[in-house]
């Protein structure tokens, strides 16, 4: 799979499902697009997992040059569980 380093404002950001999946952080992660694609948007309260990098760069800004700029760019989300998952309940 190739690796994005940076989105577009419009781009869609990928979502994977790592629920009920033996997942672990330090291999899997280069293998991101071996999981199952999310499907929808990712519910409030979800466990995830986000991809993003920042740079920041000089640039012209409202007419004045040298200004600072910061980028944000979220890159992937691994969803983890979610409230209504069973295997997410905790013993009480």
């Amino acid at each position: 799979s190739q690796i994005i380093y940076s989105q577009l404002n419009l781009d869609t950001v990928p979502a994977y499902d790592a629920r009920g999946v033996l997942f672990n952080f330090q291999s899997d992660l280069a293998n991101l697009s071996k999981l199952k694609a999310w499907e929808g948007e990712v519910p409030i309260g979800a466990f995830v997992v986000v991809g993003h990098s920042v740079s920041t760069y000089k640039g012209a800004a409202n007419g004045v040059k040298g200004m600072w700029h910061l980028g944000n760019n979220l890159l992937w989300v691994v969803v983890c569980g979610t409230m209504g998952d069973e295997s997410d309940a905790g013993s009480e």
